[in-house]
């Protein structure tokens, strides 16, 4: 992913350091970038990207990806943590890792927002363009069929709210609303799975902080003992590490 291009097209910001793109996405501002934030920073658990993987373990799959190669790339005393400093260091030296082959990532805001700055600001800015019959591709015709769903939603709840019997709207609604139900428990299930990843880190993160500092000539046993600080460079580097996730 470039910062540059993300910055831009997500963020609308144009001059920025790497510093400041840090404390954007340091979400609870503890200058630290933890997993769900890495996460977040990708737009894993964004629905667009979640509508485009195949499954929930295929999402699952691609949040435990994203996770370990971001890891892998930018905490570089593999103490499991990427400090600022290590996010400028590491990102103006090679960038941000790229997962060109995964679908629907990077976006942070809601359909509206994401419909606006992707596709009205480019294709729908000038007086002509903005003419009913310039709205006529794939992305118009989604967006503009969501607020008639919109529509047909809030003409149904006035009905109800005023005592009405039912009417033309009515099968429409119910059908609207069993599809939705359907996909927002698909898309709660994937969430899930991404939520689970950062978790899991975590916790392993914590681990790691309990037992402390690394002593003696053992090797390391999981995941929390290569996390502690003082392991051996040699064992920092073991890359089937992040793929255990």
């Amino acid at each position: 992913m470039k910062v540059k291009d993300h910055m831009d097209k997500e963020h609308h910001i144009q001059g920025f350091d790497l510093a400041s793109a840090f404390h954007l996405h340091d979400l609870n501002s503890d200058n630290i970038l933890e997993a769900s934030e890495i996460l977040k920073l990708y737009g894993v658990d964004h629905e667009t990207a979640i509508d485009q993987s195949d499954s929930v373990d295929h999402h699952n799959s691609i949040a435990s990806r994203i996770l370990g190669e971001v890891m892998d790339k930018l905490d570089l005393n593999k103490d499991g943590l990427i400090t600022k400093s290590e996010f400028v260091t590491a990102v103006s030296q090679h960038g941000l890792p790229r997962f060109d082959d995964i679908s629907g990532l990077g976006h942070h805001y809601d359909e509206e927002g994401e419909y606006f700055l992707h596709h009205e600001e480019m294709f729908h800015n000038s007086p002509e363009s903005q003419k009913e019959e310039a709205y006529v591709h794939p992305e118009d015709i989604a967006h503009f069929s969501h607020h008639e769903e919109i529509e047909v939603k809030e003409d149904e709840l006035a009905r109800v709210a005023q005592g009405l019997p039912a009417d033309v709207n009515t099968a429409q609604y119910l059908r609207q609303r069993e599809q939705h139900a359907a996909l927002e428990e698909e898309r709660e299930r994937r969430l899930d799975a991404v939520r689970a990843q950062a978790a899991k880190y975590s916790s392993i993160h914590d681990e790691a902080q309990r037992r402390g500092s690394w002593a003696g000539f053992k090797k390391p046993v999981d995941q929390a003992d290569r996390l502690r600080r003082n392991i051996p460079y040699k064992y920092k580097l073991r890359k089937p590490f992040y793929g255990e996730f």
